[in-house]
């Protein structure tokens, strides 16, 4: 069983058709659980996302996602795929009036990290991942990259 948690610091841009917005800086985070079938490929629930708030608005990206992670060789190296939903959420809040709004749609995301083993249960590294959602009218990506904390629950 392999588990994991990062905080880093992201951008994320939103583009429609024909135009899209410059990148903006906000916070990113991921979490993942899965499973090592063999030393060098393991399935995964991946979850990363972006968030921006600004003068009492809130803008969420995210990917929520089955991946599959790689490990060539014992060098440390880990590559990751996956594909599941992927949505945007809106929250502003006006006085005592809280709007919210939600979109899902198709999601992808794709990554690279570096583990440094600490124990035979603990890994240290730096990684960055992007995400991709494809929205009704529009579609957003988010590149998260931060520092790595990864739990591996190896039986004994």
């Amino acid at each position: 069983m392999v588990a994991g948690h990062r905080d880093r610091g992201g951008s994320a841009s939103l583009s429609i058709p024909d135009a899209s917005t410059n990148r903006e800086g906000g916070f990113a985070g991921s979490l993942r659980a899965g499973y090592a079938f063999t030393p060098e490929i393991s399935l995964e629930l991946n979850s990363n996302a972006w968030v921006k708030e600004q003068n009492g608005t809130t803008v969420t990206f995210s990917v929520s996602a089955v991946a599959l992670n790689y490990y060539p060789g014992a060098s440390g190296l880990v590559l990751r795929g996956g594909v599941g939903v992927g949505s945007v959420d809106l929250s502003s809040s006006f006085g005592n009036t809280t709007y919210s709004s939600s979109e899902s749609g198709l999601g992808l995301t794709v990554g690279a990290a570096y583990e440094f083993r600490v124990t035979r249960r603990f890994a240290i590294g730096p990684q960055i991942d992007f995400g991709w959602t494809d929205q009704t009218d529009y579609n957003t990506n988010h590149i998260n990259g931060g520092l790595g904390f990864t739990w591996y629950f190896i039986p004994r």
